[in-house]
């Protein structure tokens, strides 16, 4: 069963742009058992562990980011249970009350994950937006991250040496 205490504050990597309304929420990804938020320019992914998934799920749902983010404190202090389970109508169900989910399509983030480059060393410079990265390190569970760096034209790869966690950051180039 997915316990929000477990879960750092994903909800911060969602987009807060009404035009991208699928990215206004956090995914959960039944078919391939993780959590996922992203607002476009920063991307976190969660895995779930095999205690974690509930074999309820049947499949994907976004919830909210403010519903999400709730639902998480309420768990913390007791309050809720943690189990979600999704019901024939699509209604997020939690001890019996249904929320509200999005509707939109979720984005394919693996395509925008960088794959190991087999190519020879080059030499770039890139910059981090410094507001994006505070969002993304609030966003992931841990102390030590690696950052992988693939190409000037690729997202930065970050990852908690302690989870299985995922985050990316669109950089952007410097100088000519």
């Amino acid at each position: 069963m997915i316990d929000p205490k477990g879960i750092g504050n994903i909800e911060k990597a969602c987009s807060d742009d009404e035009l991208r309304p699928a990215m206004m929420g956090v995914h959960v990804d039944a078919e391939k058992k993780r959590i996922i938020a992203t607002n476009g320019r920063i991307l976190v992914i969660y895995p779930l562990s095999p205690e974690e998934y509930d074999e309820q799920f049947t499949q994907s749902v976004t919830m909210p980011s403010a519903l999400f983010a709730e639902w998480r404190k309420l768990s913390k202090k007791g309050k809720v249970a943690s189990p979600i389970a999704i019901m024939e109508n699509d209604s997020v169900l939690q001890n019996n009350c249904h929320f509200p989910h999005i509707e939109e399509q979720y984005p394919n983030v693996d395509s925008v994950i960088p794959q190991q480059s087999v190519g020879r060393p080059i030499a770039f410079e890139i910059g981090l937006n410094a507001e994006l990265l505070k969002q993304l390190l609030a966003s992931l569970r841990g102390t030590k991250l690696k950052f992988t760096f693939f190409s000037p034209h690729h997202a930065v790869l970050v990852t908690p040496q302690d989870t299985e966690e995922k985050g990316l950051i669109m950089p952007f180039r410097l100088g000519s």
